[in-house]
């Protein structure tokens, strides 16, 4: 494929890179000093020139590009960019919108806006990511697909370690017993879980049975769920009433930090944002309810010990600079907290972070991941291992289907061996029923036996070459 990625920051070299190691990808920027150091760091083509402008489009022959990533620091020019390529005629087009009035929902991406296919915030998608991450404190193998619009994860019967809520044991041993016998024995329609989130298979001895085929659950069984990011979060602290007793503390107050709470404090039993910034801080109280606010600089031992966090189960370090971030994690640590989060916004701090033994988010990667998902315009996008079966969590994406034509879920082919998980219509997800109508773009999640993986795929491009346009 031919891959063109608008702005040379740290951002766009990030997805440029990704893409350069298997695709003619060209950058574009403005900025001759920008495209110097592309060139040092990729083998790929650049362009000097500016995305609103309809000569550039012409210049980069845009009838010929598979794949427009616009991720210029301003949302102005790449909503701009995005209308000029997509009239010039390049195929699929990803626009970088980070400002958060622009969206008209939560989610950290919208489809089909102003000429792009997909529109991509950046910080809400690296928030989504560690909220997610927050629920794999209990759910395990917690992924993301269709643009994190998707999440699947194990939710185990059988709960293992000690102190996974930061209590003493015999708490938490006393948790484990209540959490065992509200599923050991329970029939699989008698689980209660929010509307939106679909118990897709039941883990045993290493498959995946078909809910139909299993009459109650039995210890160390693992259940596989899969939903919207939101709902995943309400599925946690459904199968595990306790965790919603914790306190979480979150540490910055710009897009990531209010967006984390916001969520949490409708669903943690209390949630405390610290900031620095005074204004800011008054500003937070008044928007975020249910949210106690802070003033006080989190770098400084002295602050986190009077705000007396060593009593928090989980803390976030979400500021704008990642020094701060790896400076609070780890006194974080050193005060007892048992599950530390924090935000990485420049790429180079990555392995600084993991050799500190701190987990980060990185949100340059997010986005990186998100825009090679949406960029494959149809066909198996991702495939992720899950762990400690014989199965691959396999996403597709449909082509554009033939107008002519009416297309049901129960005519795309699926093997024996392969478990329909979820299906997502841009943001929506919708209730996986046999006669339900297919569009184009759609996105099936499916976990496919190894064994039948080649022949699954094979049947599936089978199916992409006769149903598409």
């Amino acid at each position: 494929m031919r891959i063109l990625v608008a702005g040379a920051g740290e951002k766009g070299l990030t997805i440029a890179e990704r893409f350069s190691k298997s695709h003619d990808t060209i950058v574009v920027d403005w900025d001759a000093q920008a495209l110097t150091i592309a060139e040092d760091r990729l083998d790929s083509r650049t362009v000097l020139g500016d995305v609103m402008h309809r000569e550039l489009w012409s210049r980069v022959e845009a009838k010929r590009i598979d794949v427009c990533v616009l991720v210029t620091g301003s949302d102005g020019a790449n909503l701009a960019g995005a209308g000029l390529a997509r009239e010039a005629g390049a195929k699929v087009i990803i626009a970088r919108v980070d400002d958060p009035g622009f969206y008209a929902g939560e989610e950290g991406a919208e489809w089909n806006v102003l000429g792009a296919d997909a529109v991509l915030c950046a910080t809400r998608l690296a928030a989504s990511e560690l909220l997610g991450q927050l629920a794999g404190s209990e759910l395990s193998q917690v992924r993301s697909f269709a643009a994190q619009g998707l999440r699947c994860g194990l939710a185990t019967v059988r709960l293992n370690g000690a102190s996974e809520l930061g209590t003493s044991n015999s708490s938490a041993n006393s948790r484990r017993i209540r959490v065992e016998e509200s599923l050991v024995g329970l029939e699989p329609d008698k689980l209660k879980l929010p509307k939106e989130i679909r118990l897709g298979a039941v883990v045993r001895d290493g498959f995946l049975r078909h809910t139909a085929s299993v009459s109650k659950f039995e210890k160390e069984d693992s259940l596989l769920l899969c939903g919207d990011s939101l709902s995943f979060l309400d599925a946690w602290l459904r199968l595990y009433p306790e965790a919603k007793k914790q306190r979480a503390v979150i540490v910055g107050g710009g897009v990531v930090g209010a967006q984390i709470a916001s969520v949490l404090a409708t669903r943690l039993e209390k949630v405390e944002l610290i900031e620095k910034d005074r204004a800011l801080a008054e500003k937070l109280s008044g928007v975020l309810k249910g949210v106690t606010v802070l003033v006080g600089d989190a770098r400084q031992a002295s602050v986190l010990k009077n705000f007396q966090i060593e009593g928090a189960e989980v803390l976030m370090a979400v500021t704008s600079d990642d020094e701060v971030n790896l400076l609070v994690a780890l006194l974080a640590r050193r005060l007892g907290i048992p599950r530390i989060h924090a935000l990485v916004r420049h790429p180079g701090h990555s392995e600084v972070f993991d050799e500190l033994g701190v987990y980060g988010v990185a949100e340059h990667d997010v986005l990186a991941t998100t825009v090679e998902e949406v960029a494959i315009a149809s066909g198996l996008v991702l495939s992720k291992k899950l762990q400690k079966t014989s199965y691959d969590l396999v996403e597709w994406r449909l082509p554009q289907l033939k107008t002519d034509k009416a297309y049901a879920l129960r005519q795309v082919p699926l093997s024996v061996g392969t478990h329909l998980l979820g299906l997502c219509r841009g943001t929506q997800i919708l209730e996986a029923k046999p006669d339900c109508s297919l569009e184009g773009g759609e996105i099936l999640l499916l976990a496919v036996a190894e064994r039948e993986k080649n022949d699954q795929t094979a049947q599936l491009l089978r199916f992409h070459k006769e149903a598409g346009r």
